[in-house]
């Protein structure tokens, strides 16, 4: 059996770290765009969160101020329409009272 020296033992680790030096300097490399892709995909995933919220609250805000502004015509509508109303039977009863008043008298 040919029996290795500690020469030879030392020579075969140092290539080997030599090779895998070079192994872990590439897997670095591809770690490092790795994480930066990893570091773009975050980001796109943020930005597009942020316009769906930003969205959506706006949308929401505008609902909102439509509902509003619907909600203040009807209540003006309908205070426009009881005044009417009033004024209506106001003179009626008025005309009346006066109608009434005048044939008797």
């Amino acid at each position: 059996m040919h029996k290795r020296t500690n020469e030879e033992e030392m020579r075969n680790i140092s290539s080997y770290e030599k090779v895998k030096g070079v192994t872990h300097s590439r897997s670095r490399k591809s770690f490092y765009l790795q994480v930066t892709w990893d570091k773009r995909k975050i980001v796109i995933v943020v930005v597009v969160v942020v316009v769906v919220v930003v969205v959506v609250v706006v949308v929401v805000v505008v609902v909102v101020v439509v509902a509003v502004v619907v909600v203040v015509i009807v209540v003006i509508v309908v205070v426009v329409v009881v005044v009417v109303v009033v004024v209506v039977v106001v003179v009626v009863v008025v005309v009346v009272v006066v109608v009434v008043a005048v044939v008797v008298v």
